[in-house]
């Protein structure tokens, strides 16, 4: 008798302990996880048990700046400007010495994290984009340059790259054209740009003193033209404000068809063309000039200019529709490639009507 009111007993006080489970009153023994949320965290219980509605805030007894429930980081005022310092796969910030026992104190240390997929961790700020393949980050998957995904090759009519750039210049200085319109070489560039990868990085690292610039022009069949602009050869950015540092610059090759030239480096404004006696002709603009320097022994020297432009207080004498020279240096002179002073001047001037 007394055995079965034992076991009665047992019974009664396992079917209490389940029905305190089911009303939430009392969970011995439940699993559950915490839902980390900015201003606090939910307990959620695993086992089918209704978990509490109540939002509990987060606390950080050992000043780890991590929640000691759920892990999620706080920020903790009595600790000031953070320091952190990191690993490629880690992070971790000393207290300051004063009031510190001990140099062996370390606080916040954890793995990155990178929840907002900006490739810098959430709490350290540490770059962390070689922790992921770069695989995904082609030229032509970025912002402004979807372009590429939507010709081909067969619809470039010719490449041109342009640098220029870095350091202090004088008046007068050169930017380096290379082009080509053959269609084989064409496609190997557009191929090249096509397929080339990149990684993120920050906008600080892209700042280079004195750096120059590279502009790879696509001139499609219609008359489009469509440009890649790289900072210092390296880097680029792409419509929505983000860096990325590329694998390789393509270039043309040596031994392939392409030709060399010069032109401007203010080859993005305008200029004014003067007859001699200051007259304007017209304006047009400076990327119109492509030129080489002229190696052939021809004596230009007695030939008087005719026409003149003027850049930054120096001027460029036309001593022909294909020769100029710079200043008072007649030691050197230049040869228009492409479309000569005659014909700039005969499309660019405004005809009455």
């Amino acid at each position: 008798m007394k055995k079965l009111l034992i076991l009665a007993f047992v019974f009664i006080l396992c079917l209490s302990c389940l029905a305190s489970c089911d009303e939430g009153v009392t969970h011995l023994g439940c699993e559950y996880e915490y839902i980390p949320y900015e201003q606090g965290h939910f307990k959620q219980y695993t086992c089918g048990c209704p978990s509490p509605d109540i939002l509990e805030e987060h606390y950080d007894r050992d000043s780890d700046l991590f929640c000691d429930a759920c892990g999620h980081v706080v920020s903790n005022p009595s600790c000031g400007d953070i320091k952190w310092q990191s690993s490629e796969t880690h992070h971790w910030w000393l207290p300051e010495p004063e009031g510190e026992v001990g140099v062996d104190v370390v606080y916040g240390y954890g793995e990155h994290e990178d929840k907002d997929v900006d490739f810098f961790c959430d709490i350290c700020g540490y770059n962390i984009y070689p922790l992921i393949p770069p695989d995904n980050f082609f030229l032509r998957d970025q912002s402004g340059y979807e372009w590429l995904n939507e010709i081909t090759a067969e619809d470039v009519k010719e490449i041109k790259m342009i640098s220029g750039g870095g350091g202090p210049l004088p008046p007068v200085s050169f930017t380096y054209i290379s082009s080509s319109t053959d269609k084989s070489v064409i496609a190997n560039i557009f191929e090249s740009y096509y397929s080339l990868n990149s990684i993120p990085v920050s906008e600080e690292e892209t700042q280079i003193p004195d750096g120059g610039y590279f502009v790879v022009q696509f001139m499609l069949n219609d008359g489009t033209v469509r440009k890649i602009h790289f900072i210092n050869g390296e880097y680029y950015c792409n419509s929505n404000s983000n860096y990325f540092d590329i694998a390789a610059l393509p270039v043309f090759r040596d031994g392939t068809n392409f030709v060399n030239s010069y032109g401007f480096e203010e080859w993005d404004k305008h200029c004014r063309i003067h007859l001699m006696d200051g007259s304007p002709v017209c304006e047009l603009p400076l990327s119109e000039f492509e030129f080489i320097e002229v190696t052939d022994d021809i004596c230009l020297n007695d030939v008087a200019p005719t026409h003149y432009i003027e850049m930054r207080g120096e001027k460029i004498y036309f001593i022909s529709e294909y020769y100029f020279y710079i200043g008072d240096d007649r030691s050197v002179y230049y040869q228009l490639v492409g479309k000569n002073l005659e014909e700039l001047i005969y499309e660019y001037t405004v005809l009455p009507d």
